[in-house]
């Protein structure tokens, strides 16, 4: 099979400096390609632009140059089963285009910047010092909890201190909007709004305008979740905690699947995942997913009568936060239990106990205890069956991120290659791409029980999900997808636990490395680059009410609803009154006018929105005094 570069030759002189150059050569060169991606503050996904960018093309040029010489040097060469997983490896290295050429220079680039990278670090881990390739071992090889404790802590606080820095406590994608806007909604007490008095000024994407009533189309399950946090007024708390929490339910889990050390470096790697992090930063529904999952896991490995209910009562909530990947879980788990002979009608009648509850919720919003919100709202807003699985000419809305008009096979090609190389790309964030021991575990096929499973968990997400016309967008990395996460993390802890069986204990400090170069550049750099201000969203108008005293009054927003208005749409009153500012819109002719004669008694100030200015939110006419 050949060598792995960590062990073969003639031992090497562990050189501290040598390795900490090596080390710096690999940061360096991601931090020079990452300068070479638009990834930006807008929705498109991100491409690198070499070409443009000689610069960095010298350097990463000089760099494989400088790995070559290196490699010469001590004798070193790939192992020979990696030479077939080049294609999968190249394919998944750049975002595919609409331009095959653009493509073609792209995939070229940044496959060959991971080839960089990785040398600089596969030399890194072999010229270290004994010392601390030692006292890694130790680390990893412990088998008692301290070490997930501390990542589960450091993963809530990470989370945390990110939402209020990066993210500003406040949403950025519609979706997060809407989850706020409705917690707020349940934490009133309402399931049903009142209709606001001039619809029109209040309306934007996920609010369900009736004439009867108003109320939020994505499922209930996790705005319900936020609503003692929305108490405590602090909303952004759930998911930071939900993250930690899911680094501790992962190492309890893998400890039932797997020997030592694959339940810690589990546990470190989903604490070191910027996938993980980024969504746990967020007000997206994706982390109590995970949550559920794991939960539901470790029912079903338990075996008992109890455990299977409880994991049943898992999958159930999670059918009324994301429906589509509770189906495809639950249908794992039964086979699971009845195959292995489990209680798996304890499991079955759980789930669709705790399941049925959203019905008289779903009755209460559409008429129809079987029609979900979210799709009655996107049948008449964009079509009837338009949002469906399945394949059809009919599929799809008109946004410029769908491949292709419709959905069939081309689409579902395009659409797991934009899923797979962001994976690549946001997992672990790696200089190297962040499917390298994945591909190491493929390469050495020595798969167990417990990979088989995770396996199944990764094909039916895919599967399922083929099965849609949206590949999820570039928000938050392949986020339809996260199901896929577990898998993710459980095969790429095997990766680095064979391949350290087959090339000795520096594969752990070579994975090591790659997560330290990742923190040092792409964490930063995704922060800054993207998620502060992404998409427009700021607190800025909450801000300025403070400051300019807007205290009970209307304030009508000029500019698009998106981001405009949405912004700060889901501060609003749920009926509509209260004590403090009532965000409207300038939506045409006459809608201040009606605003004016529905809101007598309170002061108006208009603002020029973002959009308008080019800039920030701007007084533009304050109440008269």
């Amino acid at each position: 099979m050949g060598n792995l570069p960590l062990s073969q030759g003639a031992e090497p002189p562990r050189n501290p400096t040598q390795a900490c150059i090596w080390l710096s050569l690999a940061v360096a060169g991601q931090a020079v390609v990452l300068s070479t991606i638009d990834a930006g503050k807008q929705v498109h996904f991100q491409h690198a632009y070499p070409l443009a960018h000689p610069a960095c093309m010298a350097f990463v040029l000089l760099q494989v140059a400088l790995v070559a010489a290196g490699f010469w040097r001590t004798g070193l060469r790939p192992p020979a089963r990696s030479y077939w997983l080049l294609p999968l490896f190249i394919a998944t290295a750049a975002t595919v285009s609409r331009n095959p050429v653009l493509w073609g220079v792209e995939t070229a680039f940044a496959a060959l910047a991971q080839l960089a990278s990785l040398g600089s670090l596969l030399l890194a881990a072999r010229t270290a010092p004994n010392s601390i390739a030692t006292a890694l071992k130790q680390a990893v090889m412990d088998p008692r909890p301290r070490l997930p404790l501390a990542a589960a802590t450091l993963t809530c606080i990470a989370a945390a201190l990110l939402n209020q820095t990066v993210y500003q406590a406040q949403p950025h994608l519609q979706d997060e909007v809407a989850h706020l806007h409705a917690a707020r909604s349940f934490a009133a007490g309402r399931i049903l709004m009142p209709p606001p008095p001039v619809p029109q000024a209040f309306d934007y994407y996920l609010l369900d305008l009736r004439p009867d009533h108003t109320s939020l189309a994505p499922p209930p399950g996790y705005p319900l979740l936020l609503v003692p946090a929305v108490w405590l007024g602090a909303p952004w708390l759930v998911n930071a905690l939900l993250g930690g929490l899911n680094v501790g339910l992962l190492y309890l889990l893998l400890r039932k699947l797997y020997e030592p050390p694959v339940p810690l470096l589990g546990a470190l790697l989903l604490a070191a995942s910027p996938w993980h992090l980024f969504l746990a930063m967020s007000f997206m529904n994706h982390t109590p997913v995970l949550t559920a999952i794991l939960l539901a896991s470790l029912g079903v490995l338990h075996g008992s009568v109890a455990a299977a209910a409880g994991a049943g009562a898992a999958l159930g909530w999670l059918s009324f936060n994301r429906p589509l990947d509770a189906a495809a879980f639950a249908g794992l788990c039964l086979i699971w239990m009845f195959v292995r002979r489990g209680p798996w009608p304890a499991l079955l009648a759980s789930s669709v106990a705790v399941g049925a509850l959203v019905l008289p919720y779903n009755h209460a919003i559409t008429g129809n205890a079987l029609k979900l919100p979210l799709a009655d709202y996107l049948d008449r807003v964009f079509g009837a069956g338009t949002n469906a699985l399945g394949f059809g000419a009919n599929r799809g809305f008109p946004w410029p991120l769908d491949p292709f008009p419709g959905h069939g096979l081309p689409d579902v090609i395009v659409n797991a290659q934009l899923n797979l190389s962001t994976l690549n790309t946001e997992l672990f964030g790696w200089a190297s791409g962040s499917l390298i021991f994945l591909l190491a575990f493929v390469a050495i096929r020595k798969w167990s029980p417990a990979d088989r499973w995770m396996a199944a968990i990764a094909v039916s997400t895919v599967a399922v999900y083929s099965l849609y016309w949206f590949s999820g967008g570039p928000d938050f990395g392949p986020r339809y997808w996260f199901m896929l996460l577990m898998p993710a993390i459980a095969l790429t802890a095997r990766g680095i636990v064979l391949a350290r069986e087959r090339y000795g204990d520096r594969t752990f400090l070579l994975a090591a490395l790659l997560s330290l170069s990742a923190w040092v550049t792409f964490v930063p750099w995704r922060s800054l680059d993207k998620y502060y201000g992404y998409l427009g969203m700021t607190p800025q108008l909450q801000q300025l009410a403070t400051r300019e005293h807007f205290g009970r009054s209307l304030v009508v927003i000029r500019g698009p609803s998106f981001p405009d208005y949405a912004a700060v749409a889901w501060t609003n009153p749920v009926d509509w009154q209260g004590d403090g500012p009532v965000y409207a819109r300038d939506a045409g002719p006459g809608v201040v006018d009606k605003l004016r004669a529905a809101y007598p008694d309170r002061p108006v100030w208009v603002v020029d929105g973002p959009s308008q200015t080019g800039a920030g939110y701007r007084i533009v006419e304050r109440p008269s005094r």
